[in-house]
């Protein structure tokens, strides 16, 4: 297991280096930019964030309860509750 995460870790040295290559190199990346201008104009009201991220939640959880009592190892747990 300790492999397996140490594997990981040094699978994401590449990208780091990159990243920290460019940003140092002091260019403007033309997509950056461009996204980073869609990201200025279509800013949202902070309370439309809080809504769409309780969506998020509330569909998270209800997934995590159908994943947990749709097991089969937990049906007769439930048949014997309800």
């Amino acid at each position: 297991m300790r492999l397996q995460g140490a594997g990981t870790a040094i699978g994401e040295l590449p990208p780091y280096f990159m990243a920290r290559a460019s940003r140092l190199s002091g260019e403007v990346d033309e997509e950056e930019q461009e996204i980073e201008n869609l990201l200025q104009e279509n800013q949202e009201h902070p309370s439309e964030l809080v809504f769409r991220c309780s969506l998020f939640l509330g569909f998270c959880r209800e997934l995590g309860v159908t994943v947990v009592f749709s097991h089969d190892e937990l049906r007769p747990l439930m048949s014997n509750s309800i």
